[in-house]
């Protein structure tokens, strides 16, 4: 859209003030806000939220990953008709790479090798780990008085899983960190991952997206139930391909096909696919040559059709973006 000086268009809760945008944006997962920032850091106009007062997450990050007032500014009102951006508004940018981090007041460079401990998260917090580490979920999924029952499904994970991967670990000659309470606050979680991971072993979930930030090699456990595929439109190319795939658009990312597949590993097993994700030879089907190939014979509607992008992301991926290349990578 072209918009002469000192003009304004509103369209469907985006706001254009000459080159500068207004996204009215509704509150917004952790994933959903990393996903945002690295969209902002891959194009080269000044934008500003109008978001929640609620949004502390997203604070937090423009922080610690030291985004300008210049090129991102933040109106904290509740933004009535928000534009949906879901978790993929970088489906076309990389993720945001910091040179240093901006914790307690202090700048840290980012570590990326020969770090001694391996991450492991087992759910989003610690009451919900220990449900899932201890099996409970697979005597009470059927009782409806139960707590965390409507999400037990998503988790294939559990005790056996974490010790055997413990135990790999410790193998190799790693500590074992575990990022799982709500108590340990963002910066100190930062602080823990980029001093001391050399991956992070995890499901689903923000700290993912934090490790792609801090080129931290992810290795992810499935969902049970919602891990199901995305419509393939008939595309051979779109098969295997997973929603967690399409939200996690990352080289340094091993999806586990199977919790269980952990249970065959040996230690070597797992240092080789750690090493191969350092040198970005992960296994996201959505970057890989057959996926780029088929791309390049789309337009960008079709394109975004398959990668499932909503109407909003869209407009406001072809009005600031340019080429179209899948998580950003060449």
């Amino acid at each position: 859209m072209s918009i002469p000086m000192n003009e304004t268009a509103v369209d469907a809760g985006k706001v254009f003030v000459s080159s500068r945008i207004e996204l009215n944006l509704p509150y917004m997962s952790f994933g959903g806000a990393v996903g945002l920032l690295s969209f902002v850091k891959s194009i080269e106009k000044p934008i500003q939220f109008n978001i929640d007062p609620n949004c502390g997450t997203l604070v937090d990050l423009i922080r610690i990953f030291n985004i300008s007032n210049d090129q991102l500014t933040l109106n904290f009102n509740s933004p009535s008709n928000t534009i949906s951006l879901e978790d993929n508004a970088k489906t076309f940018s990389p993720y945001l790479k910091p040179d240093q981090l901006n914790l307690f007041g202090n700048t840290f460079p980012v570590n990326k090798l020969d770090k001694p401990c391996i991450g492991i998260v087992v759910a989003p917090t610690a009451r919900m780990a220990n449900t899932v580490y201890t099996e409970k979920s697979k005597n009470s999924v059927n009782d409806p008085t139960a707590a965390f029952t409507h999400w037990l499904p998503k988790y294939p994970h559990s005790k056996k899983h974490v010790d055997k991967i413990i135990s790999l670990c410790l193998d190799l000659g790693y500590d074992v960190v575990t990022f799982n309470s709500v108590n340990i606050d963002l910066d100190h979680k930062i602080l823990m991952m980029n001093n001391l991971c050399d991956c992070l072993i995890t499901y689903e979930g923000g700290l993912a997206h934090l490790a792609h930030c801090l080129d931290i090699p992810v290795i992810m456990f499935p969902w049970e139930k919602d891990h199901e595929m995305i419509n393939n439109h008939g595309l051979p190319e779109f098969v295997n391909i997973t929603k967690a795939m399409l939200m996690h658009l990352d080289k340094k990312t091993y999806f586990l096909p199977s919790a269980d597949e952990v249970l065959t590993w040996t230690a070597d097993t797992l240092n080789k696919i750690k090493n191969d994700l350092h040198n970005n030879l992960g296994n996201n089907t959505l970057l890989s040559s057959d996926i780029k190939n088929l791309a390049s014979q789309l337009d960008i509607d079709q394109l975004m059709d398959l990668l499932l992008i909503p109407k909003d992301l869209k407009e406001l991926v072809k009005d600031n973006l340019t080429p179209f290349k899948i998580g950003g990578y060449n």
